[in-house]
């Protein structure tokens, strides 16, 4: 083999990957961990700073409350710091079934499976239950999750404007022959911006062009943490009138969320 030869299979395959970091840092748009010392807390160093934390899903204060730490230490005593294996082999253990009865009772519905983040929740329920034979109608600010567990369905995806039913209902009016299952979904309280789902016209919706094969799926993650324990008590009480079908949605007793309010 010739020197230019040999010179050429030496190459870095992953060249190319180096380069392309090289012009994001060149253009300032390069990723860069933040490293967290110490708790994730409101006020909290970030890379030796203190800094007002304004970045975290912490809303509750969850991470550092006493009574949770307590549960995790005996946890740990009592189990270990795993389950060794995916939940679908030898994985799923006792306390995981113990939780999820729990939060199922918690939230009024017949069961619930816990996911270790809200992303891969949503990303795995939509694509667990839609094929390539149905169709998503999405609010085109949903949360990624919610995107990306579209694609991995394989479903049609059409995009509504923002909070905009008359653009929903056009989608709607276009696929009433549609063959397969139809999913209304959006989030409840918009991650960004802040502002909330327009749910009972949604759900009208989803009446006039076919209940029985127009689903309806809302992300609620955001609203039992940034809203108070009663105004999300209302809301609940309002949402559990327009969408009484089993399993439209997990929602929660008032008095479940005051004692929650309690804790904290």
């Amino acid at each position: 083999m010739s020197e230019s030869g040999a010179q050429a299979t030496k190459l870095n395959p992953l060249q190319y990957l180096s380069e392309t970091l090289q012009d994001l840092r060149a253009k300032g748009v390069a990723p860069k961990l933040r490293v967290l010392e110490g708790e994730q807390r409101p006020v909290c160093l970030f890379d030796g700073r203190e800094v007002v934390n304004l970045a975290s899903n912490n809303y509750l204060g969850l991470t550092t409350h006493r009574a949770l730490r307590r549960a995790a230490v005996e946890a740990v005593r009592k189990l270990g710091v795993g389950a060794g294996a995916v939940r679908t082999i030898a994985g799923t253990m006792k306390l995981h079934m113990d939780l999820e009865e729990q939060i199922a009772r918690f939230k009024q519905v017949e069961a619930c499976v816990v996911f270790q983040s809200g992303f891969s929740a949503n990303a795995g329920t939509v694509s667990a239950i839609l094929g390539k034979d149905d169709l998503i109608v999405s609010d085109e600010l949903n949360h990624a999750s919610i995107i990306d567990g579209a694609r991995l369905s394989k479903a049609a995806i059409k995009v509504f404007k923002h909070k905009d039913l008359a653009d929903c209902e056009r989608i709607l009016q276009e696929n009433t022959s549609f063959p397969g299952e139809k999913l209304i979904i959006t989030d409840g309280v918009f991650s960004m911006d802040g502002d909330l789902a327009k749910l009972d016209e949604i759900v009208a919706l989803a009446e006039i062009y076919g209940a029985e094969q127009t689903r309806r799926a809302l992300e609620d993650a955001l609203e039992f943490q940034a809203f108070s324990c009663e105004y999300v008590a209302n809301l609940l009480e309002q949402r559990q009138r327009l969408l009484p079908e089993p399993g439209a949605l997990h929602l929660t007793r008032r008095q479940d969320l005051l004692d929650l309010e309690d804790l904290n």
